[in-house]
């Protein structure tokens, strides 16, 4: 087993989902102002 290789795969998996909700987020600030 990798044990680190499986900690950057869940760590590149929770950045992709917090980078994601960010631009939503974003988005959605713009559709407000």
């Amino acid at each position: 087993q990798d044990i680190y290789g499986l900690a950057r795969y869940k760590l590149k998996l929770g950045w992709l989902h917090h980078r994601k909700a960010g631009l939503h987020w974003e988005k959605d600030e713009l559709n407000i102002s």
